[in-house]
């Protein structure tokens, strides 16, 4: 059974980042300018780390 769950738990991680890797760009297009303008320049797991 743990084999299984390990299986499952890596399966569905990769499923997740995979749409998530499609829904976050597209959310944050239709949220728009504004949404651009107040955080665009932030980065967008770690907002108070310094690009670079």
């Amino acid at each position: 059974m743990i084999g299984g769950a390990i299986f499952t738990t890596i399966a569905f991680s990769i499923g997740n980042a995979l749409i998530l890797a499609v829904r976050i760009p597209a959310e944050e297009r239709a949220m728009g300018g504004r949404y651009a303008d107040a955080l665009g320049s932030r980065r967008r797991f770690f907002p108070g780390l310094p690009h670079g």
